[in-house]
């Protein structure tokens, strides 16, 4: 009976501290699933009712708890957020109970995903009180909008990044930022750049699905110099030609930091394809490249396969698929692995001019499958050796 009051009143009087440890698992079980979050975020520790919370939420498909810090807290109150953020409408919803929840909550918000944001708000605010925000994605867009599209509804306006800019100027704890399919243009991303070029936490950047250009190419050639904390960057699906390429090659070359770059689906050609490896040339960090979908041809498998001929290059995995490559760019290619051991991934499917049969794409797949074996057993070997 005591503790059926205790669970029914536990919206008056959310502290529990003064019940029993033995009684509180029994208390949380009978907690409903309505309660505001304002009470439950500071005052409910128990994972099964932050579980029960989580799997009533319908809506909520294929959620992992192993993507939200392998607590179902932490998954409910991110997850829920959302949710707030992405519903938001001003004109119904109360700002200051957004705010609310957001300080309750904030403890527990390391990464935040919004798919839409209808109401475009200031994010400086939101973002204030996420102390612990280390993953941030934002696409300003809508959700099964159906057949009432509207272009005005997508896109980030001046207003977003102005907004974000400062967000990303202050922060010192988020490391990983994607904007995807935003209509993020040039000078969007001149304003953003205002606060890339002062943060000094974020390693993952990703702006894929824009409509970037060479000047935009050229303004993020700036994050790459020796001062470069970026381990990642994605550019696919642009609007980049061989002038970006080449800005972005002028970065590369004092780059010490960058791991991954990806910029399949633009529109480099073989010339900027060229240029961007030319600066790619005794790279220390990377390993992963993805060039597919762009146009290039002989100059690019030149400079490519003396990259691959370097014995100390850090490349591991190359994406040249769907490009415009012919057999003896293949042939080049092969030239340049033989005396590479690096190498465990090197894509050249797609490449309509080079047969399916072609005897350089048998000998290449047979390199990489060789390199791969021996990483495997060197791997072994040396995990044996520390045993």
């Amino acid at each position: 009976m005591c503790l059926k009051i205790i669970s029914d009143r536990f919206r008056l009087q959310p502290k529990a501290q003064n019940v029993p440890r033995k009684f509180l698992p029994e208390v949380m079980a009978r907690l409903p699933l309505d309660l505001d979050v304002c009470l439950t975020a500071p005052n409910v520790t128990d994972e099964n009712y932050w579980k029960r919370c989580c799997l009533n939420k319908t809506q909520w498909k294929n959620i992992q708890i192993v993507d939200h810090g392998l607590t179902w807290k932490q998954l409910f109150l991110e997850k829920h957020l959302q949710d707030l953020l992405e519903d938001f409408d001003p004109s119904v919803n109360d700002h200051d109970h957004l705010i609310a929840v957001v300080k309750a909550s904030s403890e527990y918000i390391f990464t935040l995903e919004i798919n839409q944001l209808l109401s475009h708000l200031d994010l400086n605010e939101i973002f204030a009180q996420l102390r612990n925000l280390t993953r941030l994605r934002v696409t300003y867009g809508v959700k099964q909008i159906g057949m009432k599209y509207e272009r005005m509804l997508f896109g980030m306006k001046i207003s977003d990044a102005t907004n974000l800019s400062h967000v990303i100027k202050v922060t010192n704890s988020l490391t990983t930022l994607r904007l995807p399919s935003n209509l993020l243009d040039d000078d969007l991303l001149r304003m953003l750049m205002t606060g890339l070029v002062k943060n000094t936490s974020i390693t993952s950047l990703d702006l894929s699905h824009n409509k970037l250009t060479n000047h935009g190419a050229r303004l993020l050639s700036k994050l790459l110099g020796p001062e470069s904390v970026i381990t990642t960057l994605k550019l696919c699906d642009n609007q980049i030609h061989a002038e970006g390429g080449r800005y972005l090659s002028r970065g590369l070359k004092y780059n010490t930091s960058l791991v991954e770059l990806d910029l399949r689906l633009n529109r480099l050609t073989d010339d900027g394809g060229r240029m961007l490896l030319e600066g790619l040339v005794e790279h220390i960090s990377l390993t992963n490249l993805n060039l597919s979908c762009n146009m290039l041809g002989k100059e690019s498998a030149e400079a490519l396969a003396e990259i691959l001929s370097d014995t100390l290059t850090a490349l591991r995995s190359v994406d040249l698929s769907s490009n415009a490559l012919n057999e003896s760019d293949g042939d080049m290619l092969l030239h340049g692995l033989q005396q590479n051991s690096a190498v465990v991934a090197l894509d050249l499917r797609q490449n309509t001019q080079i047969p399916a049969d072609a005897e350089c794409l048998v000998k290449i797949a047979q390199k990489i499958r060789q390199n791969e074996v021996n990483r495997k057993t060197s791997a072994s070997t040396t995990e044996s050796s520390r045993t």
